[in-house]
């Protein structure tokens, strides 16, 4: 099991079925970029990702973003799960250090998944959430980072 994620416009979801229960969810509008981030994965060039529950938790705690995705160090998704919360720009900044410290601390690390390397596999994340994040800052009227 795993989370998807994907970060991006806002977007409501109805679930009508003309009776009590009916419901509604918050996600992020799917999006595919030519020049978006890809390291052979089925999402590739895309807003989303799969990583399975322990890879995301294990890659928060070594890149130093716990507490941007994490309740009180972990354990509990931000925003619930399923469940989304604002991209901001505090959060550009952090994914933005966390990725030139992480280069910084592996110099000869790439981005790719080949290796099956967690060195590799975090920067993959890193290299991912920078440019997803910026970009939805910069083109999206209620940018969120949804998980589901």
């Amino acid at each position: 099991m795993g989370y998807t994620l994907v970060i991006g416009e806002a977007e409501i979801n109805f679930d009508n079925d003309d009776g009590l229960e009916s419901s509604c969810s918050l996600t992020a509008r799917s999006e595919r970029h030519d020049n978006a981030p890809a390291f052979g994965e089925p999402t590739d060039f895309t807003n989303e990702r799969w990583p399975s529950y322990s890879a995301w938790s294990n890659f928060c705690a070594e890149t130093g973003l716990e507490d941007v995705f994490y309740h009180n160090g972990g354990g509990h998704l931000r925003g619930g799960h399923p469940g989304c919360i604002p991209v901001e720009i505090e959060m550009q900044k952090r994914v933005r250090s966390a990725l030139e410290a992480y280069k910084a601390a592996h110099p000869k690390a790439e981005a790719t998944y080949e290796r099956e390397s967690k060195i590799e596999g975090h920067l993959c994340r890193l290299v991912w959430l920078d440019y997803w994040v910026s970009w939805a800052l910069e083109n999206c009227e209620r940018p969120v980072f949804a998980n589901s």
